[in-house]
């Protein structure tokens, strides 16, 4: 959009870590100084579960991974959101209470609590496997198959039979990984479980298991998880040279970012690192209609001079000063961020902001990168970015806690930016 504007080349790449860098120091050191102060600490994170559907999940730890050798903390299993270790199976010696210096050994079985989305995220975990061995007599390939819930109904044929003796796997092409029934924990391995009506399955299974089993008398409910196929390892470094590829590209000035971002789409695609309906589903539309609208929206202000009229209270209210006119415009943009999508409140006051830079006589660069800034600046609300929602949840956390940490972390930002911008791009 700047690039747009004539006379104005546009920012690079890597132009905005002037700016970002700093910021993003200033925000952890607060973070990290003031957290134990400005946050409560919400203790009993497993009791917070009990009423939710768990699962109890016994995970394996392969020869040669990654984790063996590393503390429980180091492997990044002493904190999982929404999961909990409850115990490791070592050679038969049952180890509870579990320490997070504990060190890893391969062929440990570890026993994890949680709910389903905290399942697949601790599937997706390098060096960690389902241990249960039906997963791996499953005739789909690993890279089709995904996760699914059921719900065992009064008409399932095989009621008051374990699963072992009943044939799970052979008769619906699905193995069971996990187990809930009335929120309890069962001891009991998968195995020698006879099921009830009601017992919640988690099960991995090829693609199609939905499509044949949704109307079934055999389930009450059939329901997919989303995005629960398996992280595809073996594709990770073809992934990260395209990636890396992509940005030597843009920061280059060899192609711009559209561009550069179709070829590196296309390229994994061709090496398989995603396929093409996966690729499809993947697309947010609503975040695409929300931009075009948004893009709209400021067209519209444009043409019928709402940005300039505006423009001119934020220049008044900044008393004609090229500073007070960044701060203005910082806090009106972190507000809209605060209450609506980053990208629309940048969207939005884009046109707001070229019309103070023509109308107070200054460049225009300043205050679009303050612009940038200030819609990246989403701390005070749950509902202000999608990662504040995802930890609004599992932390436990309050609307106010967002507002107590947010709102400082949202103004020593606003100083950081008003400080250098004006350094890197004059006015």
């Amino acid at each position: 959009m700047l690039k747009a504007q004539p006379g104005i080349e546009g920012l690079a790449l890597f132009d905005l870590a002037w700016v970002g860098i700093p910021c993003t120091l200033v925000v952890l050191g607060l973070t990290v100084a003031t957290s134990r102060w400005l946050l409560p600490d919400r203790k009993g994170q497993t009791q917070r579960f009990e009423d939710a559907r768990q699962y109890v999940v016994e995970m394996l730890v392969e020869q040669g991974s990654p984790l063996v050798g590393k503390s429980i903390e180091d492997a990044g299993l002493r904190q999982l959101p929404g999961m909990f270790l409850i115990e490791i199976d070592r050679a038969g010696r049952i180890l509870t209470a579990v320490s997070p210096r504990e060190l890893l050994q391969a062929n440990d079985r570890l026993i994890f609590a949680g709910d389903v989305r905290s399942v697949v995220d601790l599937k997706n975990i390098h060096g960690l496997r389902v241990a249960d061995d039906q997963v791996f007599k499953l005739d789909a390939h690993q890279s089709t198959r995904s996760l699914v819930e059921v719900v065992i109904s009064p008409n399932f044929p095989h009621l008051g039979k374990t699963v072992r003796d009943m044939g799970f796997r052979n008769h619906y092409g699905a193995a069971i990984i996990a187990i809930s029934r009335d929120g309890q924990h069962l001891k009991t391995k998968i195995g020698d479980v006879d099921l009830r009506p009601g017992d919640t399955l988690l099960l991995e299974t090829h693609e199609d298991f939905v499509g044949n089993q949704r109307y079934s008398r055999d389930f009450l409910l059939v329901s997919q998880i989303e995005n629960s196929r398996p992280v595809r390892h073996e594709q990770r470094g073809t992934a990260g040279l395209i990636l890396l590829g992509m940005v030597a590209l843009v920061g280059a000035g060899v192609l711009p970012m559209f561009k550069a971002a179709l070829l590196a789409a296309a390229l994994l695609v061709l090496t398989r690192c995603v396929r093409i309906r996966d690729a499809r589903r993947s697309i947010d539309w609503e975040v695409l209609l929300v931009i075009a609208a948004s893009i709209g929206l400021g067209a519209a202000m444009e043409k019928t001079g709402a940005a300039q009229s505006i423009a001119e209270l934020i220049i008044g209210a900044s008393a004609g000063s090229p500073t007070g006119l960044l701060i203005s415009l910082f806090a009106l943009t972190a507000a809209f961020s605060a209450v609506i999508s980053n990208m629309a409140a940048a969207v939005i006051l884009f046109p707001v902001a070229i019309a103070a830079s023509q109308g107070l006589g200054v460049a225009p660069e300043p205050l679009a990168v303050t612009l940038m800034i200030g819609a990246s600046t989403c701390f005070a609300t749950p509902i202000g970015y999608q990662t504040n929602l995802m930890v609004y949840g599992p932390g436990n956390y309050k609307f106010q806690d967002f507002l107590k940490m947010g709102v400082p972390l949202t103004v020593a930002v606003g100083i950081v930016t008003v400080a250098i911008v004006p350094l890197i791009w004059p006015f």
